[in-house]
């Protein structure tokens, strides 16, 4: 019996907290729509929505003769497996002499280095 107060008792000061918050709040936003000093809006340069740009910045390509395996994890279909595959390959038959010859790395088939292709160089 005791539990059964304690539950509706707990169950009503949740309703009642979360109320208050709504009560509370709305009061607020209220209080900043009545407010009568406008927000900074001189010092900022005025830009049409065309001048924004939606090209997104191409990140420089990543030399897989010498990426650590965090860099290499950046790259599609490279994760810390795959990434440690290619530093070990790249110990035992030196540096890469070709883009192409990331596909002698176990995991690397066509499709990931065809995704993977335009983003990597060798330096």
């Amino acid at each position: 019996m005791l539990e059964k107060h304690r539950q509706t008792l707990i169950l009503l000061l949740s309703v009642l907290i979360i109320a208050g918050s709504g009560v509370s709040l709305g009061f607020g936003i209220a209080e900043l729509s009545k407010s009568s000093s406008p927000l900074q809006t001189s010092g900022f340069e005025k830009v049409a929505p065309s001048d924004l740009g939606t090209a997104k910045p191409q990140p420089s390509p990543i030399n897989i003769n010498a990426a650590p395996a965090m860099d290499l994890e950046s790259l599609p279909g490279i994760g810390s497996v795959i990434a440690q595959r290619i530093i070990d390959y790249r110990k035992k038959n030196g540096p890469f002499k070709t883009i192409a010859e990331i596909q002698n790395v176990s995991g690397i088939g066509s499709v990931t280095y065809a995704k993977l292709k335009d983003q990597v160089t060798v330096e």
